[in-house]
């Protein structure tokens, strides 16, 4: 147990959902990171995920989005901690928003590649 605690991250970054991959369509793509930059490319894989998953329909404040974000809920913060992300990425105001989750392709799409 003490050896488990010893690797174990001191805070959760919730951008590694971002960054993981199954093989679905609905997965981000596989990406290669480096020590040096992870934090910026956890930033671009993140961003670059949502605008390609998320359809923001301004006229009635509703966002399409990833299932990812209702698997992890309290990984991201809940529901102010998903606003406050899709915010940042797509420069909302701070009127009220209604997400709803996509369905997950679970089909295979092995060549996702970054």
């Amino acid at each position: 147990y003490d050896a488990l605690k010893k690797f174990q991250p001191s805070y959760l970054d919730s951008r590694i959902h971002f960054a993981l991959n199954c093989g679905a369509n609905s997965c981000p793509p596989i990406t290669v990171f480096k020590v040096e930059t992870i934090q910026k490319q956890l930033s671009n894989v993140t961003e670059g995920f949502l605008r390609e998953e998320t359809t923001v329909n301004e006229s009635s404040n509703l966002i399409s989005t990833t299932r990812l974000f209702l698997w992890y809920y309290n990984d991201f913060g809940k529901k102010a901690g998903i606003l406050n992300i899709l915010k940042d990425v797509f420069q909302l105001n701070e009127s009220r928003w209604k997400i709803i989750y996509k369905p997950y392709d679970w089909r295979k799409n092995l060549g996702n590649f970054k």
